[in-house]
């Protein structure tokens, strides 16, 4: 974010119950930052810091850009009109709301560049075909407002708002025709397949010559909409899944969305535990390059007697 020359960046903006964290790097060639100021914050106490060095700035920026805001609220609730007065030694003085810093953070995300470029390709292809696999709109506001020109088809496992047709995605290829959509979309879904591997060579026969897919989900994540919550993915997960063999090259790979990972009681083995990181989002952008020979023929019913569940959307991740 720059404000008349003055660049902010967080890391975070984190809040576990009351406790709520700001941390990040402030730059200004002229100055320096001083202070911090709550704005709108309903805080019982805070811990504010400036001026320490920070491992996420460019080195010509130079040392001394970091800060850290920890607040203690009154009330277990995000702030949602909080804001962060940053003060400097100019007697400048920049209001920025929380939101905005969040906002701001997600925007620069590898995988909103990598999701922006795939509807980028949809757009430019007016009249396509897209497939939204697991699209089922539970809270009134599906996918299909991102790809305006496509004739969207969206498939998912349980009847509801905006479903075309009613299957298991493990067999789309007994759905639709060969070769029939331009473009494969799918968004928090994978978690939720028992053998995604099948999934992908079922994308390979669905999706025309040269098509792309676009898949995302987590990495790191609380369990959701059990039991059909299966697994987890890292970016360098994805090949296992799009590479020649399955008929795909990846064009990128990302993770994104840090998340703290704390463990509910403390322990000498896990006392470094806050400095390790997950990834709330996990995604693949790939093209169809040829036809793939494997097979697993093996189905759902087969494995598991369970039967997705028809939760709140509230439950589902």
């Amino acid at each position: 974010m720059d404000i008349d020359g003055h660049l902010f960046l967080v890391d975070t903006v984190a809040k576990m119950h009351r406790y709520l964290r700001v941390s990040g790097w402030f730059h200004h060639e002229e100055s320096r930052l001083t202070g911090i100021d709550l704005k709108d914050i309903d805080a019982l106490s805070a811990d504010i810091r400036t001026g320490f060095d920070h491992g996420g700035v460019l080195p010509d920026l130079g040392p001394g850009k970091g800060f850290s805001v920890e607040i203690l609220l009154r009330e277990d609730e995000f702030p949602e009109a909080g804001k962060l007065v940053f003060r400097t030694s100019l007697d400048a003085e920049l209001t920025i709301r929380l939101t905005d810093l969040i906002s701001d953070r997600r925007g620069r995300s590898e995988g909103s560049q990598t999701f922006r470029h795939f509807r980028d390709r949809v757009t430019m292809t007016p009249g396509c075909r897209l497939l939204d696999v697991g699209g089922r709109d539970r809270s009134e506001v599906g996918d299909r407002k991102e790809f305006p020109g496509a004739r969207v088809t969206v498939v998912d496992v349980l009847p509801g708002p905006r479903v075309d047709v009613v299957g298991d995605a493990h067999e789309m290829s007994g759905l639709f025709p060969a070769d029939h959509f331009d473009f494969v979309h799918s968004r928090s879904v994978f978690e939720h397949l028992l053998m995604p591997w099948k999934v992908a060579l079922e994308i390979n026969k669905v999706l025309k010559p040269g098509g792309l897919v676009f898949i995302s989900t987590h990495q790191t994540i609380g369990l959701h909409d059990q039991p059909w919550d299966f697994l987890r993915f890292s970016r360098d997960a994805w090949p296992g899944f799009f590479n020649p063999a399955t008929g795909f090259e990846i064009i990128a790979a990302y993770e994104e969305a840090p998340q703290f990972i704390i463990p509910w009681l403390w322990s000498e083995g896990k006392r470094f535990a806050e400095a390790s990181v997950g990834f709330e989002a996990s995604g693949v952008l790939a093209r169809k390059t040829g036809v793939s020979t494997l097979d697993w023929p093996v189905k759902t019913a087969d494995i598991i007697e369970t039967a997705y569940p028809d939760v709140p959307d509230g439950n589902r991740s």
